[in-house]
């Protein structure tokens, strides 16, 4: 007996030892391990649940599982676990089908990655554990390197400016912010673009841009982003900032109307120089703007400012081929006159030579007056040049009209002779 005695203390012990370890185990896993019975109530919670889902573990046993779970996930999610109960298997990986998600204590949803396993009892009861992890740092990694991804190769579609603005306000909507306005520095003037996800809000952001223009003067916070070329965060939007900062009645009812809580307002900036800003609106949480948030939205506004330098660059582009192709169709119509001047002088000297002296002498100088004609295009024209590359030098002095005037005469008196002109 004492021996039986023994044995048995040895055994209570060891199981002992063995639920200290298990619970151990439990209780430093960064995982949420929750046990239920066959009522779907929780009976463990352990201590990465309560990190997780913001309860405390003696608030959260003897209460429904469905309180982990977002509203519209709870109406099925019983008869899941039914199902899973009465099938051949005794664990599972939740969301094979489906993304899951969890519901914390605040109200605040979360993607999650989470496992099922059954167990029945001696006892003859049956408890499910569930191993839930918090994926809301991965997800967001993702989702942040795909929405880059995507917004790169959006940018790079197009060089038209008007595109180039579209895509911009497009893209960050929604993933930035629930409206936006985009300001861009024309020579001297401000141009804005607004957006909204909601329709209506849409409506009031574009009358803000169309209506309220931003001047270099207006107390417009975007207005200093665009100087300093940094961003600044508006935490919090009420009637005493949109006084401060908006100079027209109504437009400060338009911001009213929008409904915005913050803003984020982050420059556009190639090299050192600003050129528009992108004033991110939020008019749900009022905490949107995270850190993380905010790096991602500086991270877009590098890839915005790249796309709207490459479509002034590509614009540019277009009006000086314009500008040369119109300098060379005026310089290749005024080069016919000399040429012309040159070629018939140069065919009558061949052909029939005048054997009046001065006759032959009024051609040859009106050649050699041809000739430096054609030297002044050619000189106007390393002059555009010059211009380009900001090395111009003019030399004035008095000119004689009328001689000039006889010269272009001259130049063109042969070829009106012949045409009986």
């Amino acid at each position: 007996m004492t021996e039986l005695r023994a044995d048995r203390w040895r055994s209570d012990e060891e199981l002992r030892a063995s639920e200290a370890k298990f619970a151990g185990i439990l209780a430093i896993a960064a995982d949420a391990i929750i046990t239920i019975d066959d009522t779907h109530r929780i009976i463990h919670f352990n201590r990465g649940a309560e990190e997780i889902f913001g309860y405390a573990a003696d608030e959260a046993i003897g209460q429904p599982l469905s309180i982990l779970l977002p509203q519209r996930f709870r109406g099925t999610h019983d008869a899941q676990i039914r199902a899973f109960g009465e099938s051949g298997e005794t664990a599972r990986r939740m969301g094979h089908r489906r993304a899951v998600a969890g519901r914390r204590k605040n109200g605040d949803e979360f993607p999650a990655e989470a496992s099922i396993s059954r167990l029945d009892l001696p006892t003859g009861e049956r408890i499910y554990t569930v191993v839930l992890r918090d994926v809301t740092e991965r997800k967001w990694i993702e989702d942040t390197d795909r929405f880059l991804t995507d917004s790169g190769t959006r940018l790079s579609r197009s060089l038209q400016r008007e595109a180039v603005l579209d895509a911009i306000g497009d893209l960050a909507l929604p993933m930035l912010g629930d409206a936006c306005v985009i300001d861009v520095v024309e020579d001297t003037t401000i141009r804005r673009v607004a957006r909204a996800v909601d329709p209506e809000r849409h409506r009031l952001m574009s009358r803000l841009a169309a209506e309220f223009p931003r001047t270099w003067d207006s107390p417009s916070p975007v207005v200093d982003v665009l100087r300093r070329g940094r961003p600044e965060l508006v935490e919090g939007i009420d009637d005493d900032w949109l006084s401060r900062t908006e100079e027209y009645a109504e437009a400060i009812a338009l911001w009213q109307e929008v409904g915005a809580r913050s803003l984020y307002i982050v420059p556009l900036v190639v090299g050192d120089r600003t050129i528009a800003s992108l004033t991110l609106v939020d008019v749900k949480s009022g905490n949107r703007f995270t850190p993380e948030m905010r790096t991602l939205a500086q991270r877009f506004a590098l890839a915005a400012a790249l796309a709207l330098e490459n479509a002034r660059l590509y614009a540019a582009a277009k009006r000086a081929t314009s500008a040369r192709d119109e300098v060379l169709a005026v310089v290749s119509h005024d080069l016919r006159n000399p040429i012309s001047a040159i070629a018939m002088c140069a065919r009558i000297l061949r052909e029939a030579p005048p054997t009046d002296l001065a006759e032959r002498d009024r051609m040859l100088t009106a050649i050699t007056e041809a000739t430096v004609w054609m030297q002044g295009m050619i000189r106007d024209l390393l002059d555009v040049s010059a211009i380009e590359a900001g090395r111009l030098s003019v030399d004035r002095r008095p000119a004689a009209l009328g001689s000039i005037i006889a010269t272009a005469v001259d130049m063109v008196r042969g070829e009106v002779d012949q045409r009986s002109i």
